[in-house]
């Protein structure tokens, strides 16, 4: 049996993201199943897919995510 559950990224996030992070931000389906994926039976699919360019890309997504509105 596989669980997957659904973030869903509020539409601020989404802007946050975008605007805060220089390296690439991918939303859709794909990306985000494509690092869905291990050897368990359970999988949590991310709301937003990251690939930051320096050390302040992944401050600023750590920082989107504790302040935004991701449920």
């Amino acid at each position: 049996m596989t669980a997957t559950v659904d973030i869903a990224i509020t539409p601020s996030l989404h802007r946050e993201l975008l605007r805060a992070v220089r390296g690439e931000v991918r939303f859709d389906l794909g990306s985000g199943a494509t690092y869905a994926v291990d050897s368990s039976n359970y999988r949590e699919v991310p709301g937003a897919v990251v690939a930051p360019l320096s050390i302040d890309d992944a401050v600023a997504v750590l920082t989107a995510g504790v302040t935004g509105d991701a449920t």
